[in-house]
């Protein structure tokens, strides 16, 4: 069974350093739960995202240990095209002792 859209979609989430899921929503207020996926820091962690289509200011989140979860807080407008909303957009973050990462972002929010 495959569960990924294209091959690259698999890359990602095989070799992503960092993942950004959906941990609740109630309302108009959304937690994303942000994860350090590997042995090294994530420094400089930074959230460019937008909700259907329109843009969000940037999210700070600071640096997160090896294996470290956190959580952020979304708010979003009502949709009037459905019941749901789209979250989309990368986390950027430094890692590695200096690579630079962008990972991209897309979370469904029923």
């Amino acid at each position: 069974f495959w569960r990924y859209s294209s091959k690259a979609h698999a890359f990602i989430a095989a070799f992503a350093d960092a993942e950004v899921t959906l941990a609740r929503s109630h309302g108009r207020a959304v937690e994303l739960a942000v994860s350090n996926r590997r042995r090294f820091w994530l420094r400089d962690v930074r959230l460019s995202l937008d909700v259907d289509g329109t843009p969000l200011d940037e999210i700070v989140v600071d640096d997160l240990s090896p294996g470290e979860r956190r959580e952020v807080s979304v708010l979003i407008r009502p949709n009037g095209n459905g019941p749901a909303h789209v979250i989309s957009g990368a986390i950027e973050f430094v890692t590695h002792h200096g690579v630079y990462c962008h990972v991209p972002i897309r979370v469904v929010v029923p």
